[in-house]
């Protein structure tokens, strides 16, 4: 299984898990539940969010399953989903991908000479259109575009 598709399977795992949590709170709405807000458990929750992002940073060009990550942090996948997305306000999926984005954009500023299709590869992309689709989402721009200013501002550089 190739990193694109360890990728959409990080996104399929989060969103049945959302699916299950909106099952649960739809069921038990009209239940009183205790709540876990209080100070310690909202800085639990920060730190988790805070772990899984260090995991994350570490592994950005590794082939991770939410199983992988939940273990690395110590929770459940579906507790795990729940409290990085109420921190971060994006899923595990979103976050991971804007890292593999943001660290391919660098790699650009590092090398302009890199190849797209196998930067796209590196960082898991399905290919080439799949990588420019999501780096023109991400930044309004497309990859190709981004190296090509990046080259000529170094070219300037270097000819002054």
């Amino acid at each position: 299984m190739g990193e694109a598709e360890t990728a959409d399977a990080l996104e399929i795992e989060e969103e049945i898990i959302a699916a299950v949590d909106e099952i649960l709170r739809v069921h038990y709405r009209a239940c009183p539940e205790p709540r876990g807000n209080s100070a310690s458990a909202l800085r639990d929750h920060a730190e988790h969010a805070r772990a899984v992002k260090t995991f994350l940073n570490a592994n950005v060009r590794s082939n991770l399953r939410l199983e992988d990550i939940s273990s690395a942090v110590h929770l459940s996948p579906y507790h795990l989903c729940r409290v990085f997305k109420r921190e971060t306000g994006v899923t595990i999926h979103q976050y991971a991908k804007r890292l593999r984005l943001f660290n391919a954009a660098e790699r650009m500023l590092d090398n302009p000479v890199t190849r797209l299709d196998a930067l796209a590869l590196d960082f898991g992309f399905a290919n080439h259109g799949h990588f420019s689709a999501a780096f023109r989402q991400m930044f309004g721009i497309a990859p190709s575009d981004f190296r090509n200013a990046r080259f000529r501002q170094l070219s300037k550089i270097l000819e002054a």
